[in-house]
């Protein structure tokens, strides 16, 4: 039976439509559960901050996401791991930058912030501004909760970032040194030597016994275990294709009507006796079935909606078989569902997994023999050198064929797509001339190289990315000081919140 409290919940249904529809209910609904309503979640800088304060923070968040402002989201969030580590961080952490910036008279005029709200790519076309991009998002600020001077206000807090990390940057000048270490990290080019070792050449003198198939099933038995599938049927509240070719805020008029359309389908269950196929049928909906489905294969029954399908596992019981509404990642509609059955995983058995198994089995022991055999030339190879004999010597005494790579470096990576190459390009880094690689894995084998000489760096182009480096290292420098010490300004306000993570 359908939960009668569904009756008082379609006024908020109605009411969160439109945060469904932009993909933000997860922004605070959920929070708002947890508290239970209003309230204080925290206090900084002597002053509360209410329920309501959060959520409009957490709101001011995603607009930002949403306009690419991720020098401000990355600066307030700091070395946060998760997102409920970044919310708090977020909303707290523009406290302390307004306080921050006031002490050290850090206030952008007018005129900074709307040639920065110009500057933005999300409200550009051709390297322009254009007003009708930016007219159409303040249509969505209203959904929001906000106006243009919430814009203002989040550029006017990005340039305070900015003038910070400049602030905290003027004492970072780089060393010669270092600049010329930069430069040679990334444009000093090295020659290199390797060798290979193909799995292809061990591949065909593997065979699997029937004894090993039944010891390794009997191992593994516990992982040889079918998906567990459902089916539901489902009422649809869908777009027409003329409402699917719209955009902005008429796409979003024409989901919040499917929306309301879903909210009075559900409220319509809670009648005595009803079903889901008798109020389709009194209010002229259609009823589909699903086959049974796994929750990685969305049936096309609910428009190939990984939202809807997650949904049929996630929330569907055998006490709770009816959905509420739920909206397509597409965009394009919601769903109202019934748990029409379910099929429990069951354990597969040897004849269903064999071929399976066979093929898991020879790749493992392929790629043991490939490693035994590599390790093996390695050893040789570097006893051969050791020896005084040079690279491609040694090698030919391992049994293998030396290759020379054409000179590279990071800034010019070698030419080709053979199997190896962006992996010897990495690796070389942290080798020093004439040094030996470990064994590599590499797609269809392994190989093993020698750094067999680096370079002279390009003096000329040097002093000509010289500047330029320098403002790179310098604002790489400035990052990470802002964030250690906007890390100690935010811990000095002691903002007193459980919302906060250990370690964020």
């Amino acid at each position: 039976m359908v939960n009668v409290m569904r009756k008082y919940r379609q006024q908020l249904m109605l009411v969160v439509t439109v945060l469904v529809i932009i993909s933000f209910t997860w922004l605070y609904t959920d929070y708002n559960k947890s508290r239970g309503g209003e309230g204080k979640v925290g206090r900084i800088y002597d002053r509360d901050v209410m329920l309501t304060d959060y959520q409009r923070g957490l709101r001011r968040m995603q607009m930002c996401q949403e306009l690419g402002m991720f020098e401000l989201v990355g600066g307030l969030a700091g070395n946060a791991r998760t997102m409920d580590e970044a919310q708090p961080n977020f909303v707290f952490g523009a406290y302390v930058l307004r306080h921050e910036s006031g002490a050290l008279g850090i206030n952008p005029t007018t005129q900074e912030v709307v040639e920065a709200v110009k500057a933005m790519p999300v409200f550009q076309t051709n390297g322009a501004f254009d007003k009708n991009k930016y007219d159409l998002y303040t249509q969505r600020l209203a959904s929001l909760g906000f106006t243009t001077d919430q814009i203002e206000d989040a550029v006017r807090d990005t340039l305070r970032v900015g003038k910070l990390k400049d602030l905290v940057g003027t004492t970072l000048a780089p060393a010669p040194s270092e600049l010329r270490q930069a430069f040679a990290e990334q444009n000093q080019k090295v020659e290199v030597a390797l060798v290979r070792v193909k799995e292809e050449d061990f591949a065909k003198e593997v065979q699997i016994s029937d004894e090993d198939l039944k010891k390794a099933y009997e191992e593994r038995k516990a992982t040889f275990q079918t998906e567990q599938l459902r089916k539901v049927k489902a009422v649809a509240f869908a777009l027409t294709e003329e409402e699917q070719a719209l955009e902005g805020r008429d796409r979003g008029s024409a989901l919040q009507k499917a929306m309301e359309k879903a909210g009075e389908f559900v409220v319509a269950m809670t009648e005595k006796d009803a079903t889901l196929d008798s109020v389709a049928a009194k209010l002229g909906a259609k009823v589909v079935e699903t086959p049974e489905f796994s929750r990685g294969a969305p049936p096309k029954e609910l428009g190939e909606s990984s939202a809807a399908t997650a949904a049929a596992f996630d929330k569907l019981t055998k006490e709770q078989p009816i959905s509420d509404p739920v909206g397509s990642e597409k965009r394009d509609g919601y769903y109202v569902m019934q748990l029409a059955g379910v099929a429990e995983p069951r354990q597969q058995t040897l004849d269903e997994v064999k071929d399976k198994l066979i093929e898991a089995l020879k790749r493992e022991r392929t790629s043991e023999k490939t490693n035994a055999k590599a390790s093996e030339v390695r050893a040789k190879i570097d006893t051969e050198i050791k020896a005084g004999k040079s690279f491609e010597e040694a090698a030919k005494a391992a049994g293998v064929t030396a290759e020379m790579l054409p000179a590279f470096s990071m800034a010019e990576p070698p030419k080709g797509n053979e199997p190896g190459i962006r992996e010897i390009q990495r690796a070389q880094a942290e080798l020093s001339e004439g040094a030996l690689s470990e064994v590599l894995t590499i797609r269809g084998g392994r190989i093993v190289f020698r750094v067999e000489k680096r370079l002279p760096i390009d003096e000329a182009a040097f002093e000509k990315e010289k500047a330029s480096l320098a403002k790179r290292f310098t604002g790489f420098q400035a990052e990470n000081a802002f964030r250690m010490w906007f890390a100690e300004r935010r811990k000095a306000a002691n903002p007193d919140s459980s919302l906060f993570k250990a370690g964020s």
